[in-house]
C-alpha cells in the first residue's frame, strides 16, 4: 500500500481549496474572442518552448515568440522545430 511522505495540514489544505475555487471561477468566465486568441498565442509560445527545452534546445522564450510570430524561411537547426 502507498504511504505518502507528506502531511496535509489546514495551511495546505486552504491553498488546494482556494486553487479550486480559482480554476472553477476561471472555466465559468466568459471572455471576448480576442482575449482568447491572444491567450492560444501565449500558451502555444510557452508549450513551445518548454517542449522543446527538454528535448535541449537553447532559444530563450522571447526568441520562441519571435520565431513563431514571424515564420522565417531561412531558420536555424535550433529552429526548425517550430
Amino acid at each position: 500500500m502507498f504511504t505518502p511522505r507528506y502531511t496535509i495540514t489546514d495551511r495546505l489544505l486552504a491553498n488546494i481549496k482556494r486553487v479550486n475555487a480559482l480554476v472553477n471561477e476561471l472555466n465559468n468566465r466568459r471572455f471576448p474572442h480576442v482575449v482568447l486568441v491572444e491567450l492560444e498565442k501565449v500558451a502555444r509560445a510557452v508549450s513551445t518552448y518548454a517542449s522543446t527545452s527538454i528535448e535541449g534546445n537553447p532559444l530563450p522564450l522571447t526568441e520562441v515568440k519571435k520565431i513563431l510570430k514571424s515564420k522565417p524561411a531561412h531558420i536555424g537547426d535550433s529552429e526548425k522545430k517550430f
